[in-house]
């Protein structure tokens, strides 16, 4: 069966997203974090996939940038990952308007 090039993308993605998770798990059954080329390998190509999903108009680089704002305030909140003063996020004013950038840690 031939698949359009969407579909292809996405199937070649959803691979790529399990042979990255393979690689997470074989990272913790070994203890074998550090230059862990495996890892690397899988990482790239979930990046590549990534960019090639853009190519294709699939995502913005800016809603990924703010969905990663989003994620790790939640982390800082649910896990021990990232304390609440390394996030970021932008202040609006009353209108919606941008006012300026920050670190949810600082003074406001």
């Amino acid at each position: 069966m031939a698949m359009d090039a969407r579909t292809q993308l996405m199937v070649i993605m959803m691979e790529e997203c399990g042979e990255l998770i393979q690689a997470c798990s074989k990272a913790l059954r070994k203890d074998d974090f550090d230059d862990n080329q495996n890892l690397i390998e899988e990482i790239g190509d979930v990046y590549t996939m990534m960019e090639i999903m853009h190519d294709f108009d699939l995502f913005s680089w800016n809603d990924v940038d703010e969905r990663v704002k989003v994620k790790r305030k939640k982390l800082s909140k649910w896990s021990n990952l990232i304390e609440e003063w390394e996030v970021e996020e932008d202040i609006y004013d009353k209108d919606g308007f941008y006012k300026h950038h920050t670190k949810l840690g600082e003074n406001k």
